[in-house]
């Protein structure tokens, strides 16, 4: 099989979804693809690269809790951490004198609400 790399499709800083683990899929070491690296949180020690010295997210964690998805934004770089979430369900309660209030009368369990997915290994352009 002949690969065949071409340079600059992409720009330095583009993350992309790279199917490391199917069947067939050579590494980017054998692709002569050097430009691209895994995102796992390393210090890039390239002379070649802007980043060269900077320490990269780790976007790939080694748990559900560690891992990222991607969200779109204005800027990049910030990190939301809170997986789950739970309700407070309010009861409006009224006292024999007429004064009214709502009281906290139960929360729900705490849930985490992450949707199906299918893994890939973020890669990053550094150069």
């Amino acid at each position: 099989m002949s690969i065949q790399v071409q340079r600059g499709i992409n720009p330095i800083g583009v993350v992309v979804g790279w199917l490391k683990s199917l069947s067939g899929t050579p590494s980017l070491a054998t692709q002569g693809r050097d430009e691209y690296i895994e995102v796992n949180g390393q210090t890039i020690n390239d002379v070649e690269s802007p980043y060269n010295g900077v320490i990269i997210p780790d976007l790939i964690g080694t748990s559900d809790t560690t891992r990222k998805f991607l969200r779109g934004s204005t800027t990049s770089g910030t990190i939301t951490s809170s997986a789950t979430h739970s309700h407070s369900i309010y009861r409006y309660q009224t006292l024999c004198w007429g004064y009214n209030y709502y009281q906290a009368v139960s929360y729900t369990d705490s849930q985490s609400h992450i949707p199906p997915s299918y893994t890939v290994v973020w890669i990053l352009r550094i150069k």
